[in-house]
């Protein structure tokens, strides 16, 4: 579930958030994160899985952008939000300009469980922004190698209207869209 497409406004203001330092925007993309947790329409115990961050950005940036807003939205749905899933660094992992099945490639292997939640809770995956889905679909592996149950993603912007068209993050996906 994307709460915006991603252009034009969000364009400009989930980098200013995440990369510029203005972090007044944590609320607001917070708020529209949590309507897209709620557009979800789930019931009972779940837990917000932020996608992860690479360790080299976060210390760039100084925060967990992606923990910032899942707690954000946790906060205002009622929700935990817990970073269950890291990255394992990969030799040149960026991903900008890549397309779909590079960056499938690249971050199949690349995410690992850090914790388990408490027994009976579902997750969701959150993120900032869906561009291919790569990030999405191997944080929902990672999340079901483990045996977690894995309920819906939900974004902030859809910046290829991916989510429209619906995003499977069902079993065995990546394998097929």
């Amino acid at each position: 579930m994307a709460a915006n497409h991603y252009r034009p406004l969000m364009a400009h203001l989930v980098p200013a958030f995440k990369d510029d330092g203005a972090l007044q925007l944590r609320s607001p993309l917070g708020r529209r994160l949590a309507g897209a947790v709620r557009e979800l329409g789930l019931d009972g115990e779940v837990v917000l899985v932020p996608v992860p961050s690479l360790a080299h950005s976060r210390r760039r940036r100084g925060l967990d952008h992606g923990l910032a807003l899942a707690r954000t939205a946790a906060r205002l749905t009622g929700y935990r939000a817990q970073p269950l899933v890291t990255r394992v660094p990969i030799r040149d992992g960026r991903q900008r300009g890549r397309g779909r099945q590079e960056r499938r490639a690249l971050l199949s292997d690349e995410m690992r469980l850090t914790r388990r939640p408490q027994p009976r809770l579902g997750a969701v995956v959150t993120d900032d922004v869906v561009t291919t889905g790569s990030s999405l679909a191997a944080t929902v592996a990672a999340l079901r190698r483990a045996g977690i149950p894995v309920l819906g993603a939900a974004v902030i912007a859809d910046a290829d209207r991916r989510l429209e068209r619906g995003v499977d993050v069902s079993p065995g996906y990546p394998a097929g869209e």
